[in-house]
């Protein structure tokens, strides 16, 4: 578990006594100010007695946003670990919604519920555009045992009539988009919806909705990037511009960020998304702190759980925690970073984005 970031004098060092895997990186802030960013990320089975255990195999840190496809365009099955202005806990869910009823038939509500953040889905069977005499339509639903509640599924998608030159850019890998009626046969139609949403005319366009991270071209996240304009490259680049907001950087859907952050003890329930119908667990006590050794002295921060990833189908989640550490001027000097899974002494210092104090 210790492990030095580069090579020459023992520096950046990294003691890992969490039984997790850490790792650490520096980014540039706002003002490209040097910041050490360290995240511990811990993977959990969940039994079913709803206790929460370390799996055997344990997830990497993403250090790039991973998709869920490689071999095309697709939705991320992650974002980075690394990012240094989030505000809350991205929470997110990936895997399939499953039908109660043995014959398959109806439409199926799946529900998150973490902390004070709830959402519900609907889910209905696959439909395609048909041709007909009066114009397009939908064909009837087809019955369905499971169906993945990923982005691929919600509405979005780029108009097939253009080559993709026009799409939806609030989920381009979705599907139903459409600019016209012509050559809209055969296209298929999302399955996943917002509860009050509705798609049955090729010129509806119901929200992109799904548990899964969205990412950073997409919108609204890309917007809040910031401008980019001329003021900008004579005045700014390549610092990040002023209106930048904190919000690009949470990757979960904005009705799935806990601000503040949760504290790694709330109760999580999903509906309808396993055999049995309900996953319902604790997220397990366990919060990480890390000695920082700058020089000849020592700082002592807790980090924050910044993402938490729910894979009800296989009954396991993935906490990231992260600490940022401000330390322009002082990057040679950080000597060593000691990350353990309980408090020593009380917390004098830290830069999670909360003021409460550490349990």
């Amino acid at each position: 578990n210790c492990r030095p970031v580069r090579g020459g004098p023992a520096m950046w060092i990294l003691n890992n006594d969490t039984g997790f895997v850490a790792d650490q990186t520096f980014l540039g802030d706002r003002d490209l100010n040097d910041t050490y960013i360290l995240a511990v990320k811990a993977t959990f089975d969940v039994g079913a007695d709803g206790t929460c255990t370390r799996a055997s195999d344990q997830a990497p840190v993403d250090h790039a946003p991973r998709p869920l496809f490689p071999d095309r365009e697709s939705s991320l099955a992650a974002d980075t670990d690394f990012d240094f202005m989030k505000r809350g806990t991205d929470i997110v869910a990936l895997g399939s919604a499953i039908n109660p009823d043995p014959s398959g038939r109806g439409d199926v509500t799946v529900g998150l519920k973490v902390g004070p953040v709830e959402k519900r889905l609907r889910v209905c069977g696959q439909r395609v555009w048909l041709h007909s005499a009066l114009g397009p339509l939908l064909s009837d639903p087809e019955p369905f045992r499971e169906m993945p509640v990923i982005w691929e599924n919600a509405f979005g998608g780029a108009d097939r009539g253009r080559k993709g030159a026009i799409a939806d850019d609030r989920n381009p890998v979705g599907t139903g988009f459409a600019e016209g009626a012509e050559g809209i046969e055969g296209l298929r139609a999302p399955t996943i919806f917002a509860p009050a949403e509705d798609y049955q005319r090729w010129t509806h366009r119901p929200l992109a909705a799904g548990f899964g991270p969205v990412a950073r071209h997409w919108r609204p996240r890309r917007d809040r990037a910031g401008t980019y304009d001329q003021a900008w490259q004579d005045h700014r680049a390549p610092q990040w511009p002023l209106d930048l907001d904190p919000r690009f950087f949470q990757a979960a859907p904005d009705d799935q960020q806990a601000i503040p952050p949760l504290r790694g003890t709330e109760e999580v329930r999903v509906v309808n998304m396993t055999e049995d119908g309900f996953l319902g667990f604790r997220l397990p006590q366990f919060r990480p702190y890390a000695t920082i050794l700058v020089g000849r002295e020592s700082v002592q921060v807790r980090l924050w759980l910044a993402t938490l990833a729910i894979y009800p189908g296989a009954r396991r989640i993935v906490e990231t925690w992260l600490v940022t550490f401000p330390c322009q001027g002082r990057r040679e000097k950080i000597v060593s970073i000691d990350v353990w899974d309980k408090p020593l002494v009380r917390i004098a210092a830290g830069t999670a984005p909360t003021e409460e104090d550490a349990p």
